[in-house]
Parts: structure tokens; C-alpha cells; sequence
């Protein structure tokens, strides 16, 4: 005779979300594994234990608890825009254009991560990371699986580790003008809209412009920075040791050398 489970759904979805095996879980209630597995399934659960290649490679599983420099800052802001979590919390997957390998080279050595870079079907390159820790120390700045619309803007304890993040978020999500002098960033989360309008506001004194993108019907909101912005555009780069060369050599060209010629 079945043991009867008092235990809710939302209890067995959370410890699905945390990793714990059918075997603890079964432990913990006192049935066996067929019988919890039984439960799960008439609740629509399935329980999936985290791989065990997991451990195969070896990578610093804390490198997200504190961010203080300036490669943890940017690679924070990089996966807030090209970065995902799977839906169990086990993996962290950053996926960029192929031109750009070489900062994930730099965030794949800061990490002390032997994961190797793959290459996606569409031939992005892509860091796929498996560690629980990791992705829990994404989820404490709002970076969770499906956090296209709720991904929050982070401040960081300085400006200068919140402007490293900031380049690695336009890194991921924005442009640097090739013809003429202008930046631009888009989201589709109103909490990144309105965390960085009101830090922009305060670390500035002025207001930076935002709008709606146009021609879509999911809302995405466009920030835009030109000339009136000399000062943030420089300070993003300013001492900077990591970027995407083919955005950072825009920014030289229509920036630095147009300051040049002006003088």
C-alpha cells in the first residue's frame, strides 16, 4: 500500500528548481522513488536530476557572489542582454556573434572555467557553464530563466563597476553608430528602463532620451545618445580593458577622432 504524500505541488516544484534527487526527496517523505515519480507525474512534474557532466569541467562556481571588477561588472551586464539561464537553474548559457569570441575568451579565463566555447547552428559562438552556484549568484541581481521583461537594471557599488556593466549590457543589446556620433541600447524590460533613466538622471545631472521602438507589438524601449552625451560615451570606455573591438573601434572613429579634429 502507497504511502499518501503530504507535501503541496509547489513544494516538489521547489525542490526540482534547487536540483534535489528522487532519492533525497524520497528519503525526506518516506516513499520510494517510483511512487514519488508517480506523484510528479500526475502533478505535470517532471523531475530531472542535474547532469553529471556538470562537474566534468572545472570553472570558479562563486565567481558572481561579489562583483568588484571590472570583468565580473561587464560580463554581468553581457549576460543581463545575451545571457540565459535554463528553465532548472543548472545552466548558464552566453551566446554572441562570432566576431566578437574574443571577449568570451577573456570572461572564460576570469572565470577559471575549462568549459570550452562551442558554436551555435547559426554560428554564433556560445559558453555554456552547468554549476547551480553560478546561476544562483545570477538570480540574487534578477537574472533568472525568461528574464527578457523583468531583467532589472543593476548598480553596482561604484560608478565605475556600474559603467562596465553598462558596456557589457550595449555590448550585447546596442550599437555603436559606424556613419555618425550616436549610441544606442534597446530592452525590453521596463525595470532595466527605469533603473537606468533614473541612475543616468542622478550620475549626470540630465535626462537621457528613451522612446518606444517603433514597428513591433511587444513594447521594446530605445535609449539614444548623441553628442549631448560626450561625457557617459566616454566614461564607458574610459580605462576600459574589456569590449567588442568592432563596437569600440566605431567609438575611436566617431568619437575620439572627430574630438581631434575639432580642437
Amino acid at each position: 500500500m502507497n504511502k499518501k504524500i503530504n507535501k503541496s505541488k509547489e513544494w516538489l516544484q521547489q525542490q526540482i528548481a534547487i536540483g534535489r534527487s528522487r532519492r533525497d526527496m524520497g528519503k525526506e517523505l518516506g516513499v520510494e522513488v517510483g511512487t514519488l515519480t508517480r506523484w510528479a507525474k500526475r502533478l505535470g512534474l517532471r523531475i530531472t536530476t542535474p547532469p553529471t557532466r556538470t562537474r566534468r569541467y572545472n570553472v570558479n562556481h562563486h565567481y558572481f557572489d561579489i562583483i568588484n571588477t571590472e570583468t565580473k561588472a561587464y560580463a554581468l551586464g553581457l549576460i543581463s542582454t545575451d545571457g540565459c539561464i535554463d528553465k532548472y537553474g543548472w545552466q548558464l548559457k552566453i551566446s554572441i556573434n562570432k566576431q566578437d569570441a574574443d571577449v568570451l575568451d577573456i570572461i572564460q579565463q576570469d572565470m577559471q572555467s575549462e568549459c570550452p566555447i562551442g558554436k551555435t547552428k547559426d554560428g554564433r559562438r556560445s559558453l555554456a557553464i552547468y554549476s547551480i552556484d553560478i546561476t544562483k549568484g545570477l538570480n540574487k541581481y534578477g537574472i533568472v530563466n525568461n528574464k527578457t521583461f523583468t531583467c532589472p537594471f543593476i548598480e553596482l557599488p561604484t560608478k565605475i563597476l556600474t559603467l562596465h556593466y553598462i558596456r557589457g549590457a550595449i555590448d550585447g543589446d546596442g550599437s555603436i553608430g559606424t556613419k555618425k556620433r550616436s549610441v544606442r541600447f534597446v530592452t525590453a524590460s521596463e525595470s532595466f528602463m527605469f533603473g537606468f533613466y533614473n541612475w543616468y538622471l542622478r550620475t549626470y545631472g540630465k535626462r537621457c532620451y528613451v522612446g518606444i521602438e517603433p514597428g513591433i507589438n511587444i513594447p521594446k524601449y530605445r535609449f539614444v545618445f548623441g553628442s549631448r552625451d560626450k561625457q557617459f560615451i566616454e566614461d564607458l570606455y574610459k580605462n576600459a580593458h574589456i569590449y567588442m573591438k568592432r563596437k569600440y573601434s566605431n567609438y575611436l572613429k566617431n568619437w575620439i577622432s572627430v574630438n581631434k579634429l575639432r580642437k
